[in-house]
């Protein structure tokens, strides 16, 4: 019967629990690198204007203007420039 089946061992199913582990383990890196650089840009914007943050960290103004903008939440006290 089909309910006395592992499916556990099933080499199909430890192929794609490795496939999504990995994956996984991918996005939560990328996610930890974008709130890094998050914090950082935020942290900087507390002290320098956006064109003194974009240069430092060759982003576009844009970019660190999103982020800041994105970020304000994080932040109670504001930015000073």
């Amino acid at each position: 019967m089909l309910t006395q089946i592992e499916i556990e061992r099933l080499p199909s199913f430890a192929i794609g629990f490795e496939r999504g582990e990995v994956q996984g383990m991918e996005a939560s890196m990328e996610q930890g690198l974008e709130e890094g650089k998050a914090q950082v840009v935020q942290h900087l914007l507390n002290r320098l204007g956006v064109a003194e943050v974009s240069e430092l960290l060759d982003l576009a103004p844009a970019e660190v203007e999103h982020i800041a903008a994105t970020g304000d939440d994080d932040n109670p006290e504001g930015r000073r420039h």
